[in-house]
């Protein structure tokens, strides 16, 4: 870890003047916050198996984790806590394509998803074009609570 007079040297050679030069970044906190590996482990249990207890600790860190979570209503957070699980996908994986019945409702707590459609040149060759990208906070699918 730098201190901060080795931050300034740093930045005083690399500058061209002699001023000295303060970057925010390197003292700006990073506020990312994921869900705890132990809601993560609530989550993965089938739901029946889920106590009163694992709820309310489930609850409170998709709270602290995702900001739009803490904005649904009690009662509906209770409900996604109660049914929900928590699902981890690679890289590249498709988690529904386009045409097919949305059977789920996909939160999204971390990383970044893409949206694509299908198209075809007007030669009739198929391609997939980004239409969106989906991140932290933002959902899709189809909810079974409206």
């Amino acid at each position: 870890m730098m201190t901060f007079s080795d931050i300034a040297s740093s930045l005083a050679q690399d500058s061209q003047s002699d001023e000295l030069n303060f970057q925010l970044s390197y003292y700006k906190a990073k506020k990312e916050m994921t869900l705890s590996p132990e809601a993560q482990e609530i989550l993965r249990l089938h739901p029946f198996l889920r106590t009163k207890e694992m709820l309310h600790t489930a609850m409170v860190s998709l709270q602290t984790a995702v900001e739009a979570f803490s904005e649904f209503p009690t009662n509906m957070k209770q409900s996604l806590v109660k049914v929900g699980w928590y699902e981890k996908f690679n890289a590249n994986q498709v988690i529904i394509r386009q045409g097919h019945n949305a059977l789920n409702f996909y939160f999204i707590i971390s990383g970044t998803t893409a949206v694509s459609v299908a198209l075809k040149k007007p030669t009739g060759e198929p391609f997939n074009k980004t239409v969106a990208f989906l991140r932290k906070g933002e959902s899709f699918g189809v909810s079974r609570f409206c």
